[in-house]
């Protein structure tokens, strides 16, 4: 019994392995397309902190409660309509306030080799 789980936690791992190096070499092995679009919105996300707690009991099964701290930083992204789809493009604070509604920017796009998945977008203008 004790053999058969061994194989079935070895063949886990094996797959995750698996999974973590075709997108890390899908990323990796794509291409980066240049291309302009028009801002139909831009969206503002705000950062903001997260706090939690945590439990954990160690080897004398003494339990232990301590807080984990998160920040996620704020965000400023446009979309863009390219070829009739919209893309949601990372910009700079800068480039977010100084861009208009309606306005052409130029922005770059990275797909993947194999899967051609669109991972993410950024604007070209600092």
């Amino acid at each position: 019994m004790r053999l058969l789980q061994n194989y079935r936690q070895r063949i886990g791992f094996a797959l995750v392995l698996t999974i973590i190096v075709f997108i890390t070499a899908d990323l990796f092995m794509g291409e980066t397309i240049h291309s302009s679009g028009i801002v139909i919105d831009k969206v503002y996300i705000p950062e903001r902190n997260c706090v939690t707690y945590n439990t954990t009991v160690n080897s004398k099964g003494h339990a232990r409660s301590y807080p984990v701290h998160h920040h996620d930083p704020a965000e400023w992204n446009l979309i863009v309509l390219d070829k009739s789809e919209a893309i949601r493009v990372v910009s700079s604070a800068h480039n977010y306030y100084r861009t208009e509604i309606g306005a052409t920017i130029p922005f770059s796009t990275r797909l993947g080799g194999l899967t051609k998945a669109r991972y993410f977008s950024w604007s070209r203008e600092y």
